[in-house]
């Protein structure tokens, strides 16, 4: 009796790559589960039914980038010319990812910025990185944008320097009690607060669809991936 296939089991529906997930099914059993609130990849196989368990990950990928298409390049290139772009990183970005940005420490990037944008993972080390002494020590009239993690930034602190006036503007994406945000912030004028669909357009959607039903039908088949294992 020959092996059965192994299976494959989703998180979302699949709405813009069918062709590419019927070329899955060829080669894996697949299946969708949907309303599942997930805090981390454990606890979502944890509310798993029965019937879908034992569930062990394979393989993931970050660079997402890769899909959705380099965005920032093509804002940037649309803002005047007067812009001066500083970056703070751990360690100094190689020429080609710094694009043209000078590389300086965080307290010069956050004294000397008139717009500070942060792209920072959430760790115990970036919680509260931007809090109320950081907010104190920025320029009064400053931009303060966050489409990293909610809880990079102290919401109850960026609220208080956007109502004193500190800050002059902030703009979010991320929340640090989502779905609850600090209603000083929701209904200041400004401050502008968007949910967290940064790629929720009908082009990347589908290509990130389909990066990942490849991706997947190479891991089941033994082939190349796309994107490494990590």
């Amino acid at each position: 009796m020959p092996p059965s296939k192994p299976f494959v089991l989703f998180f979302n529906a699949i709405r813009h790559a069918q062709p590419i997930y019927s070329k899955l099914q060829e080669v894996a059993h697949t299946d969708n589960i949907f309303a599942i609130y997930r805090t981390s990849a454990s606890g979502a196989v944890s509310t798993l039914p029965y019937t879908h368990t034992p569930i062990h990950p394979k393989h993931g990928s970050l660079k997402s980038t890769q899909i959705a298409g380099p965005f920032d390049a093509e804002f940037i290139s649309r803002l005047p010319p007067s812009c001066k772009y500083i970056c703070h990183n751990r360690t100094s970005l190689p020429a080609a990812q710094a694009a043209g940005a000078e590389y300086v420490s965080f307290e010069t990037l956050i004294s000397q910025s008139d717009v500070v944008s942060v792209h920072v993972p959430l760790t115990n080390q970036t919680r509260h990185l931007i809090n109320a002494a950081v907010l104190g020590r920025m320029k009064v009239g400053v931009v303060m944008i966050n489409t990293a993690r909610g809880a990079v930034v102290d919401e109850v602190a960026l609220a208080d320097a956007l109502t004193s006036g500190h800050v002059a503007a902030v703009g979010l994406e991320m929340y640090e009690r989502d779905p609850t945000v600090d209603e000083r912030l929701g209904g200041h004028e400004r401050a502008l607060l968007l949910p967290h669909v940064g790629t929720h357009s009908v082009e990347s959607l589908g290509k990130m669809e389909a990066w990942a039903m490849e991706n997947m039908r190479r891991a089941v088949v033994g082939a190349e991936l796309l994107s490494p294992e990590v």
